[in-house]
């Protein structure tokens, strides 16, 4: 009864948003704009370096790569908060597959998950406190082998540098 409860509750949050807060930002979301840059992901002597939208604000971190219909292969969003939080993601109004990278303030990978189901109200939570998450195409992580304990390097994150 509590999964059906929590559900339901769910779907009225997203019928909110989409009829509410979305024709505010328009349909495709070409009104919200998001700063560029680079992260590197840093296992081992391997290093994978991405170019990304940043997410800062709570609108760019709502919308995110919602209504995207392709992602580049190099190419990412990566979420930054203020401060650390545990981080609860969906794919609400999203039409890619993504692989989420959960990581702590100084940029260590402290949890993974792929392959996330496009269009899913499911939570997809980190666990524990982030500071931040990266967003990249399903299957990445598996082909490049990344994993929990690798360095995304990035001056957001204490001691990080562009790499």
């Amino acid at each position: 009864m509590k999964k059906i409860k929590q559900t339901a509750f769910l779907i009225v949050l997203a019928l909110f948003i989409e009829s509410t807060i979305m024709p505010l930002l328009g349909n495709s979301g070409n009104d919200i704009t998001f700063e560029r840059s680079s992260v590197v992901i840093k296992g081992g002597k391997e290093k994978h370096k991405f170019d990304v939208e940043l997410a800062f604000t709570n609108i760019q971190q709502s919308y995110g790569l919602m209504y995207r219909k392709q992602l580049a292969r190099n190419e990412g969003m990566l979420f930054f908060y203020k401060k650390e939080m545990i981080a609860t993601m969906w794919m609400l109004n999203t039409f890619i597959s993504l692989d989420m990278i959960f990581v702590d303030s100084g940029g260590r990978i402290i949890y993974i998950y792929q392959n996330a189901t496009p269009l899913s109200l499911s939570k997809i939570s980190s666990g524990k406190p982030v500071r931040g998450v990266l967003e990249v195409n399903a299957g990445v992580v598996e082909k490049l082998g990344i994993i929990v304990g690798d360095q995304l390097i990035h001056p957001l994150f204490y001691g990080g540098s562009k790499g």
